[in-house]
C-alpha cells in the first residue's frame, strides 16, 4: 500500500464544522453529552455539536467515516469502520484530557500520546487561508460547486507530494479527491446533522480496553 496515500485519507478523515447556532439543550437526557460553554469567546466551531457522516473508497474498501463533536469543537470523535477480508474494523481518535487516543473496538486495544493543549484532531485548517497556508500547501481556491446541497469552495492542494482536491462549506471538507501512482481517494460527506444529542459513550475509553502509553513505548525502544 501506498502508505504517503493513506496517511492522507486518515488526515482527511479527521474533519471538522462550522455553522452558527445557538440552540438550547440543558434540558436533554442524562446519557447524552450536550454543550455547557455557549458564551466561550473563542469556538473551534460554530456548530454547537454536530456529527457528519462519509463514505470513503481507496484501492476497493469502502470505509465508512464519522466526525462527532460537542462543545463547539471542544470535544471530538473521528470514527473509521472499515471491513477487510470479511473482518470488521472500528477505530475512534479522540482527544480526552490532553491525551489522543486511538481504540479499536473489536481488538480490545488502543494508544494513547501526549498532546498539545491546542492540539486540532483536524490538520488541515481552511478557516485560515492566509499567505502561510497558501504556501505551506501550495493552496489555490479553483472554483465552487454544490455538495449534499451545501454550495462549496473548490481548492487544490499539494500535501505530502500528492496533489489533491477539496470542496469546502464552512470550513467542513464536504469532498475531497486525490490520486498517485494510480491510487485513488475518494471521501464525501453524505449527511450533516446539526446540534443534536451526541451519546456520552463516543467520549469515553470501554472499561475492557487495554491501553498502551506511546511515550513509554518510545522509551524502551530508544534504550
Amino acid at each position: 500500500m501506498n502508505y504517503k496515500l493513506y496517511y492522507l485519507l486518515i488526515v482527511t478523515l479527521i474533519l471538522s464544522c462550522q455553522t452558527e447556532n445557538n440552540k438550547d439543550l440543558s434540558n436533554k437526557p442524562k446519557n447524552l453529552v450536550v454543550s455547557t460553554s455557549s458564551t466561550n469567546s473563542y469556538k473551534k466551531y460554530k456548530l454547537e455539536t454536530g456529527i457528519i457522516t462519509y463514505k470513503s473508497k481507496m484501492l476497493n474498501f469502502d470505509i465508512k467515516t464519522k466526525l462527532y463533536f460537542t462543545d463547539y469543537g471542544e470535544n471530538e470523535c473521528n470514527e473509521s469502520v472499515i471491513e477487510m477480508f470479511g473482518k470488521k474494523n472500528t477505530t475512534r481518535n479522540f482527544i480526552k484530557k490532553d491525551y489522543l487516543y486511538t481504540i479499536n473496538l473489536e481488538q480490545g486495544f488502543g494508544s494513547k500520546q501526549k498532546v498539545d493543549s491546542n492540539y486540532n484532531l483536524q490538520q488541515i485548517d481552511f478557516r485560515k487561508f492566509d499567505d502561510k497556508f497558501i504556501k505551506n500547501f501550495n493552496a489555490k481556491e479553483i472554483g465552487e460547486e454544490f455538495v449534499i446541497e451545501k454550495k462549496c469552495k473548490i481548492y487544490s492542494l499539494m500535501f505530502n507530494e500528492i496533489e489533491s482536491k477539496y470542496w469546502v462549506w464552512n470550513s467542513i471538507i464536504l469532498k475531497m479527491e486525490a490520486e498517485q501512482d494510480n491510487i485513488e481517494i475518494i471521501l464525501e460527506a453524505v449527511k450533516i446533522e446539526e446540534n443534536i444529542e451526541i451519546p456520552k459513550d463516543i467520549f469515553e475509553i470501554p472499561k475492557e480496553m487495554k491501553i498502551q502509553d506511546i511515550s513509554v513505548i518510545m522509551k524502551k525502544v530508544n534504550k
